[in-house]
């Protein structure tokens, strides 16, 4: 029996964000890339305000079955003040990640494209019985606007009511070209996912 499951990808869309409530800490295996006092606040990074109005939603989807898994990617590029912002996203669920076939709905909004640098995937929770892998890349964004020490930055997911750094085959920072990569990192759930400091 197929199950039909809905995923959001949100790539957050206000000029002006907000923390998440509670200002959860993060945490991380003493093998992280970034281990902080749990008693710090994630603050999500910024994308620039899109110079034209931007479609509200965009929908696809795929399926993902115990056999073959399955995959999705996007793209969408914009231009802001400081010029071409563009946003790449590449979702693949291996082999035996789901006990059985399940339609993923992706709904991507991009009101303006402006605001936090993140994702939410629901339904949450919705665990994984292998890890799905999120290649997520954001290019162009204003040096200005970021930290210039990559260090302060890191790649977050809401697990258990604190922000855990993703494990990653690779997490890139250039500050000072603005871009910001993670490629293959491990998705063991639905929940929200972003650059944060």
């Amino acid at each position: 029996m197929k199950k039909l499951v809905v995923l959001f990808a949100l790539v957050g869309l206000f000029l002006v964000g907000c923390q998440d409530s509670g200002d959860v800490g993060i945490v991380g295996p003493d093998n992280s890339a970034k281990i902080t006092n749990s008693s710090a606040s994630v603050s999500f990074l910024k994308m620039p305000a899109s110079l034209e109005p931007r479609p509200l939603h965009k929908d696809m989807s795929f399926e993902i079955t115990p056999q073959t898994g399955g995959h999705i990617s996007y793209t969408e590029s914009y231009m802001s003040a400081t010029g071409m912002v563009t946003v790449d996203l590449d979702l693949r669920f291996p082999p035996n990640s789901v006990s059985e076939t399940m339609t993923v709905i992706v709904d991507v909004s991009n009101d303006e494209l402006t605001g936090e640098i993140s994702l939410s995937f629901g339904p949450s929770p919705t665990t994984f019985l292998k890890p799905a892998y999120l290649t997520f890349k954001v290019t162009g964004l204003d040096p200005n606007s970021l930290p210039s020490d990559p260090k302060d930055i890191t790649f977050v997911y809401f697990d258990n009511g604190i922000y855990v750094p993703m494990k990653a085959q690779l997490i890139k920072v250039d500050p000072s070209i603005g871009t910001l990569e993670v490629k293959e990192g491990e998705m063991p759930h639905f929940s929200r996912y972003g650059y944060a400091t």
